[in-house]
């Protein structure tokens, strides 16, 4: 599959929470209880905050909100109608926060879709923002025991920075930095 990536409308946060849903549950499930995970996703991924970060992505230079969608159209992904075609089938989101860095605060596929090279377009896009930016590393942090995150990262070239404690959906896990050289 070959996905096309748009920027995420605040029309689409039904269908982002309902991809961040899936894969939370398919994949961070093994690191937080089942509570956990319906905390974090009732705290993280709420329609209306949704809605807002795609509004204010759209408003903002330094802040970048994706969409990966699947399915046809014509080459500008439009039906004849105008609107647009396809499922969200992932969705990731990055911001230039300091003058060298830039930190990759979502990057979620539906798991249906996984192995599809999705995740990898989003992140290649969003790696090309930020060094676009300035920006020589990109940084994101994964629960330590989320295996999926863990492997596709450093599979993609992030290295292990350290290891934290984090509070996620009302538990303390260990949670890893990550870092990405954007420079050669």
């Amino acid at each position: 599959m070959s996905p096309r990536l748009r920027e995420a409308i605040p029309d689409d946060a039904e269908a982002i929470a309902a991809v961040a849903a899936d894969a939370w549950w398919a994949a961070a499930s093994s690191a937080l209880t089942a509570d956990a995970v319906r905390t974090a996703l009732s705290d993280l991924y709420d329609e209306a905050f949704l809605r807002e970060v795609a509004a204010e992505a759209a408003a903002e230079e330094e802040f970048r909100f994706l969409v990966a969608v699947d399915g046809a159209g014509g080459e500008d992904g439009k039906n004849e109608a105008g609107g647009e075609e396809g499922e969200v089938v992932g969705f990731a989101s990055a911001a230039r926060e300091w003058a060298d860095e830039a930190e990759l605060f979502t990057l979620y596929v539906d798991p249906d879709h996984w192995d599809e090279g999705i995740g990898t377009a989003l992140l290649e896009a969003l790696s090309s923002w930020a060094a676009d930016r300035g920006a020589e590393r990109l940084v994101c942090s994964a629960l330590a025991d989320n295996t999926v995150a863990v492997a596709f990262l450093e599979s993609r070239g992030f290295e292990r920075t350290r290891e934290v404690e984090a509070e996620v959906g009302g538990e303390s896990v260990p949670e890893y930095e990550f870092e990405l050289s954007l420079s050669g």
